[in-house]
């Protein structure tokens, strides 16, 4: 497969000085879009894969407590789906961390909520190039939630913001 790094060069993930100025910076970001979201679902011994969508905003700089949060609605054909809700903090070095906020799992025929989690979660990156006028163009990231051994998610997701 790709090299993580040269994936996360392609994408221009902001990374040391670069987020730390956006983050700490007097201007304030607070910028949202939409993208896409997917995930496989791991159930019964068998991979359901799941798509859809992200919407995503973000509040950086400006001297705010930088935050995120984010909705995912993700279906196949089949009837599964995995609909969420997530948001967290923004980290100096432009990483985001958080945890679902609202959850529901639907797979083969069986429901899941958050109070069957026994493991969850989900992180991301700014990007973009890093300069001025708009040094934030998205986010990327993925999650994982586990239900015990009745099913497991993993996914990811992507969306340009403005």
């Amino acid at each position: 497969g790709p090299d993580p790094d040269d994936v996360k060069a392609a994408i221009d993930i902001l990374l040391g000085a670069n987020a730390q100025a956006v983050v700490d910076g007097a201007t304030l970001y607070a910028l949202s879009g939409s993208g896409t979201a997917a995930a496989t679902i791991l159930y019964g011994g068998a991979n359901r894969l799941v798509g859809g969508s992200a919407d995503l905003s973000i509040k950086v700089g400006g001297a705010v407590a930088p935050s995120w949060n984010g909705s995912f609605n993700m279906n196949n054909p089949s009837g599964d789906s995995l609909v969420f809700d997530a948001g967290g903090v923004i980290l100096r070095d432009g990483s985001l961390t958080g945890n679902q906020t609202a959850y529901s799992l639907q797979v083969g025929g069986a429901s899941f909520d958050s109070s069957s989690l026994t493991a969850e979660t989900v992180t991301g990156h700014l990007v973009g190039p890093g300069s001025s006028p708009t040094p934030i163009t998205g986010v990327i990231g993925n999650y994982h939630f586990e239900h015990g051994a009745a099913a497991a998610v993993d996914g990811g997701f992507g969306a340009d913001l403005k």
